[in-house]
Formats: structure tokens, sequence, C-alpha cells
């Protein structure tokens, strides 16, 4: 049998068989991309720390992400949602979305009023002060309008009457499984009252830590550390993220004591039947001549058409899909952006 290719016979592959070809390179293709989709590791939604914005909230020029102060668990090295990127009219649909999705970690909101309306007397005439300025009757915050759309995601960040642990709490309890307590002390924070406590230092349990870890690698079957090298690697880690958790837990106080930032304590009404009341966002600016630079990082415009962050609050998402272990990875964020801004630092 004459075999040979030639260039007759080639061009009458190609002419009749190209379609077959075709079909076979995109199916070698096809079956390639989902063995590696498959078989990648993909990043959780805890390996992903995400900002994002409640209606009002823009972005500034300077906004940083701090991607360096993380601990090794974060793999996207910080990202900031712009629920606004679509204007106020797309803004339901993404921030509803995205609490559907549960990714996101920080919530920047103003707690100033949505609206303003002046009062009026009987003839339609506005009603002016002594001073002669116009007296306005202000609508709900975006705070509490927050809350009422997703009170349900956020992370209570006091203690609740009923023997609700809050986020402060956790982390100390959190702490304590790798420190010795030294002391707990209550203390009051613009009416908020926390257990607070000291750890020795040097009673790290680094035992502990280590079983936690294995365990917990075992548990998610993490391809990262396959190796018992790998392993090695990634407890030296792990043990650098308690002790940044440690020292990111006293600087907040720190902040907290000096007034740098404050508790919000908020009342949301949920429904007909459900008001709640607690601490579940800080005050990242409650005076500007010590924080106002935080309007590079997140701004909003007031009334009289001010570019400011006075007031600007944040809310902790507390979604299912986060592993509670890393939600400490907040405070190492917002204690970088509070040293940043903050004009006495």
């Amino acid at each position: 049998m004459d075999a040979k290719i030639t260039k007759k016979r080639l061009g009458h592959l190609l002419s009749y068989d190209w379609v077959k070809m075709l079909i076979a390179v995109v199916a070698a293709i096809f079956v390639w991309t989902m063995v590696f989709s498959m078989t990648a590791t993909r990043i959780t939604s805890t390996q992903r720390f995400v900002i994002s914005n409640y209606l009002g909230v823009n972005y500034g020029q300077g906004i940083k992400l701090y991607s360096d102060r993380y601990s090794y668990e974060i793999l996207n090295g910080g990202e900031a949602e712009n629920n606004l990127r679509g204007g106020d009219q797309m803004f339901n649909d993404l921030f509803m979305g995205e609490m559907e999705i549960g990714e996101s970690d920080l919530l920047m909101v103003a707690d100033v009023p949505m609206s303003r309306e002046a009062k009026k007397d009987e003839q339609g005439n506005e009603l002016k002060d002594g001073d002669g300025n116009v007296i306005y009757e202000y609508g709900a915050s975006y705070l509490s309008n927050a809350m009422a759309r997703a009170f349900g995601n956020f992370t209570r960040l006091d203690d609740g009457a009923n023997g609700e642990k809050g986020y402060f709490t956790q982390m100390k309890e959190y702490l304590a499984r790798f420190y010795k307590v030294d002391s707990e002390n209550v203390k009051t924070f613009g009416g908020v009252s926390l257990t607070v406590a000291s750890f020795q230092k040097d009673s790290f349990n680094e035992a502990a830590v280590e079983a936690e870890f294995r365990a917990r690698v075992q548990k998610n079957k993490d391809k990262r550390f396959k190796k018992e090298e790998q392993i090695l690697q990634g407890i030296k880690a792990e043990k650098e993220r308690i002790r940044s958790y440690l020292t990111a837990y006293e600087t907040f106080f720190t902040y907290l004591e000096n007034g740098y930032v404050t508790f919000t304590e908020t009342s949301a009404k949920i429904s007909e039947n459900l008001t709640v009341s607690g601490v579940y966002s800080i005050n990242l600016c409650p005076k500007t001549e010590t924080m106002g630079e935080l309007k590079e990082h997140f701004y909003y415009v007031d009334f009289e058409g001010t570019t400011t962050a006075k007031n600007m609050n944040v809310c902790f998402f507390g979604f299912e899909e986060l592993d509670k272990d890393f939600q400490y990875e907040n405070l190492l964020y917002l204690n970088a952006l509070i040293a940043d801004v903050c004009s006495e630092l």
C-alpha cells in the first residue's frame, strides 16, 4: 500500500477532516481545563479578605489594603469591593448579592442621616432658628438602615444580656487557648463595658498551636501542606499568626482607651416584632481632628457638599462560610488603618 504523505493527500485530509480535527482539539482543551479546575486548590471565603462599602460611602484615592499585614491564610492580599460601581440604582442588587455570596469581611458605613427635610409652618414657609438657620428634620442613618437590612450577617462586638459572647470576648477566649491569662478587668469605653484580659506572653503554648494546625490541615485536606516540610513551615507561620492576634488585641484596646476610635451603640428595628440594640460597629472617625485623614481611604459627601469621614463606621460580617478562628484578621487590617491615618500616631 502506498502510504506516502504527499502534498495532495494532505490537502484532501485537511479539506474533508478539518472539522473533526478542530472538534478533537477543542475537546482535548476542555478535558484538560476540567482536570486542572477540579484538582486545583480553590481559594475559600476565609482565604479572601474583602472590604465593601454601604450606600453613600466612596473609596478615596489613597485607599490601602495593607496586604503585608495579614496572616499566611489570606491568599488574595486584600480586596475592596465597590458596591456603588453601578451607581445608587444598582446598589441594592450588588449589596444583596454580596449578602447571598457571603464573602465580605468588613462593611464601611456612615453613621449619618440618609435624608433631611426642612420644617415648615402652616403656610409652607421654612422654619428657622434664632440665628436664621433652617431647621431640619432628619431621616434614619445609613448605619441603622444597614442594620435593618443585614443584621443577621453582622457580628455583635459587645456581649449580649442573654449570655451572647461578642467578638472581643470570643477573641479573648481564643487567645486563652494559647496563652495564660494574667488578669481580667472590666473596662468601660464610652458606656460600653467589656472584660479585657492581659496575657502572659512568655506562656505561649506552641504545642497547642501545632496540634490545632495539624488537625485543621487534615480536616480541610489543605493541599498546601502535604509534605512534612510544608507542614513545619505552616506551623511556623501559624505561630506568627497567633502572636500577631495577641498584639492586635492589645493594640486595639489602646486605641479605644485613647479615643482614636469608639464603639457605636445602635438600635434598629428589624421587623414589627424585633428591635435589636447593641454594639455592631466601630466609629473610625469620632474626631476629625485626630482621624480626619480617613477620608483619603473612605468618605461620603455631607448635606453641605463637604467630603468627610466623620462618624465613618465599620461593621464585621459573620457569614457561616468564614472560619471563626480567622475572623481576627479584621483587627490586623483596622490597626494598620488607624495607625496610618491617626494624627497622634
